[in-house]
């Protein structure tokens, strides 16, 4: 931070994240130059840490208190240890009755290349091993394995299209988060 304003080009673009106790949080990106600016609610990222010096209380929709305190909400940013993204496609189904798809496995391709399944269960996990132990379909004909890392995530995606089982497409997402499956992951 700061950024370019897709407004009037000044590198004075500023972000701000407040968060609650509930892991919700208030955000808010303005312009110190034009002054534009949006406010929205979201899910704080595990790594987020308040500012100390900027009270709750004092917030509001527009952010003439977080303006003021740009150069140590910059800092705060550059001080901040994040988490790791990472690339994930999940395998998800759906079982009737229920209208809500579930998550039954996740391929997880970490940083340092290595290509993980987590699945729900043990049986899940199994499935998808054996679904994909050949490979995924790719180019003239060949078979794409789970050490092309990020090529077979992508054709991962394209060749399992099911109306009950399918691939999403590929997404980052938080490694820690990435390597377990909660009850609630849709």
């Amino acid at each position: 931070m700061p950024r370019a304003c897709p407004h009037c080009s000044a590198t004075a673009v500023h972000a701000y994240l407040h968060g609650r106790r509930d892991q919700s949080a208030l955000v808010w990106l303005w312009c110190s130059s034009c002054r534009s600016f949006i406010h929205a609610s979201t899910r704080a990222p595990t790594w987020w840490q308040n500012l100390g010096s900027i009270d709750a209380a004092g917030l509001g929709a527009t952010p003439v208190h977080l303006d003021e305190a740009s150069l140590a909400i910059d800092r705060h940013w550059a001080q901040l240890p994040r988490a790791r993204s990472v690339s994930v496609v999940e395998i998800r189904k759906l079982i009737p009755p229920s209208t809500r798809p579930v998550t039954s496995a996740r391929f997880v391709l970490l940083a340092d290349g290595t290509m993980i399944i987590v699945g729900r269960t043990p049986e899940a996990t199994q499935a998808v091993e054996e679904l994909t132990a050949q490979g995924v379909p790719g180019p003239g004909g060949t078979y794409i394995k789970m050490d092309a890392g990020m090529e077979f995530l992508r054709l991962l995606a394209e060749n399992f299209r099911g109306s009950r089982l399918w691939a999403t497409t590929v997404f980052e997402m938080e490694e820690d988060k990435a390597l377990e499956i909660s009850p609630t992951d849709a």
